[in-house]
């Protein structure tokens, strides 16, 4: 897997690329959260290009909540923005969308990034 965090105008965007192993999301959010001041983020764009692979981890939802829990208590206000084709990544995002009552962020999935960035703005 690969992945590439930039930083542009109080948004993050996190490109991955290639094959995702179990944790591999989970441990670049734990990196977004120690390298970037969560304060002043307006949304985070998780963009899966390319995914040739990707084993889902178990209780995605549960561990992003626990995850995300802290890091709201900065900031309640960000977008969590995923863009997916691959189907099983798509599964996870539509599983946020649909539980975001019970996680600590607004989640939203889109299926191109064109929609996506300018949802962001």
């Amino acid at each position: 897997m690969s992945v590439l965090l930039k930083l542009q105008n109080k948004k993050i965007s996190a490109t991955f690329t290639g094959d995702i192993a179990e944790n591999e999301i989970r441990d670049t959010f734990i990196e977004i959260t120690e390298t970037y001041s969560i304060k002043n983020i307006s949304c985070i764009l998780f963009y899966f290009k390319d995914i040739t692979s990707y084993t889902p981890p178990k209780n995605a939802l549960q561990k992003h909540k626990t995850i995300s829990h802290f890091t709201a208590s900065w900031n309640r206000n960000i977008k969590a923005v995923i863009v997916a084709t691959h189907p099983d990544i798509a599964i996870i995002a539509k599983g946020f969308v649909k539980n975001q009552a019970n996680l600590n962020w607004n989640y939203y999935y889109f299926d191109n990034l064109e929609d996506a960035l300018i949802f962001c703005k």
